[in-house]
């Protein structure tokens, strides 16, 4: 690994554990989008410089800019680029709507994430340490979450303090600390599966079920429904490719189970009750077209849907799906309960790309991901006993995360952690990347250390 690699690497970790802590503070008040964003954007101009700096010292190999990850990847950029040269607000769709800032330079800089942990040649078992530690870090951001569940919650997010009992730590937003647990709960498991001592096994085992509940404690069905799919494809894979990791996961799982009827129980079955509304809202919509189904979602996506005919090719622009969403005060009252409400997100990230972006965008996106997820399935047929329980959590967590972006909305507190999973998966299903892991696994004889974790990156 170059000297870059490795500044890449440490740089990974910094942004990876101190991200979700990068806030602003005034009395009670919490700022954390304007401040993340730029945040995101100045960690990716560092990240490109790097990455120019490693292109003239012919430290990228050809092959990466040929690669079908690549050429999607650069086809997306131009035509989200283009979106917000015609957009409808080009200077809403460079930053970003309010509060929102997810235009051109949130992609950018998704891009940019992506791509550098995808070219560059950081070990596996350094990059386990970069999860590993990353997932230790995130404990206490759940712990915060759990908090808030009862009471203990001195901050008040950009959206106020209106979610009632739902966590939302740090992210503002239930729906949107529920995206994040999406990834860790999945993540955590993995390190509670191999890890090889008593002590880590009941750290990893406890640091899971933090995160289950205070995902339970979000609230947000979209992260249930994620977490749930994810944990399966995961459980699968183990059956059919790891059966001797089989008895532990069963035990987490149990665990899950207990810990989802105790809180149901001691809050008045609210939560088993919320879990069958999913298939109450999925029957009344699609039977009986009910539009207050799905947290009124199936309102927004009726009113979104035919807007991606007024610009099929680029969309109307990067972020201005609030421009773009009928004026209609009756219908906003009678299935949002606010007729002033400002719909600026369609609820469902595919649906967003193809008003704001153009059919292409999402068609091309959509490619991109699902061929990544193709790589990892071959990976995991082909690659040693070691490989798989990466490959296979990184699959699950990419897929998991996918699921409930059908329901809820990218943000940029959370979408850079989802980018970063998703380039790491397209890079370690290369057999080519694998291979020189397993010298280094060989002599790290699967540690679980973590002061020898943070010196594999360091």
């Amino acid at each position: 690994m170059s000297r870059l690699d490795t500044v890449v690497s440490r740089g990974l970790l910094l942004f990876m554990v101190l991200f979700p802590y990068i806030v602003i503070i005034d009395n009670i008040y919490i700022s954390r989008t304007k401040l993340k964003w730029f945040v995101l954007t100045m960690f990716a101009t560092f990240l490109l410089i790097v990455l120019m700096l490693k292109w003239l010292r012919k430290e990228v190999e050809v092959s990466t800019y040929r690669s079908p990850i690549f050429i999607l990847l650069g086809i997306q950029l131009v035509l989200i680029s283009l979106s917000t040269i015609l957009s409808i607000k080009p200077a809403i769709s460079l930053n970003g709507y309010n509060q929102r800032y997810e235009g051109l330079t949130a992609w950018f800089s998704y891009f940019v994430l992506f791509f550098m942990i995808y070219s560059s040649k950081i070990p596996l078992h350094r990059f386990r340490s970069l999860l590993r530690i990353s997932v230790i870090s995130s404990v206490f951001i759940s712990i915060i979450g759990i908090l808030q569940h009862f009471g203990v919650d001195y901050i008040i997010s950009e959206y106020g303090n209106s979610f009632g009992s739902r966590s939302a730590a740090y992210f503002g937003n239930p729906n949107f600390f529920g995206s994040y647990l999406v990834l860790f709960v999945i993540l955590s498991s993995y390190f509670y599966l191999i890890a090889d001592t008593r002590r880590d096994m009941l750290l990893y085992f406890g640091i899971s079920c933090i995160h289950f509940i205070a995902l339970l404690y979000s609230g947000t069905r979209s992260g249930w429904i994620g977490t749930g799919i994810g944990l399966l494809v995961f459980a699968f894979i183990l059956y059919t490719k790891h059966r001797n990791s089989i008895k532990k996961f069963s035990l987490l799982a149990v665990a899950f189970i207990f810990i989802f009827f105790l809180i149901s129980i001691t809050e008045s079955s609210s939560y088993f009750g919320r879990v069958m509304s999913i298939f109450k809202d999925a029957n009344s919509a699609l039977v009986d077209g009910n539009e207050h189904a799905g947290s009124s979602r199936w309102y927004i996506w009726s009113k979104g849907l035919p807007l991606i005919k007024d610009h099929p090719l680029l969309g109307s622009g990067p972020d201005t799906f609030a421009y773009v969403f009928p004026d209609d005060p009756v219908g906003k009252e009678k299935y949002m309960h606010n007729p002033d409400i400002i719909v600026d997100k369609a609820h469902n990230e595919y649906l967003q790309i193809a008003v704001t972006m153009g059919i292409p965008a999402l068609i091309v996106h959509l490619s991109l991901l699902f061929f990544i997820l193709w790589k990892g399935r071959k990976a995991i047929l082909d690659a040693g006993n070691n490989d798989i329980l990466l490959i296979a959590v990184l699959l699950s967590a990419v897929l998991g995360y996918m699921a409930q972006a059908f329901f809820n909305i990218s943000v940029v507190t959370v979408a850079p952690y989802f980018w970063l999973l998703a380039g790491a998966l397209g890079a370690y299903s290369d057999r080519s990347r694998l291979h020189p892991a397993k010298k280094a696994e060989k002599r790290e004889g699967h540690s679980s250390n973590r002061v020898e974790d943070i010196g594999n990156i360091v």
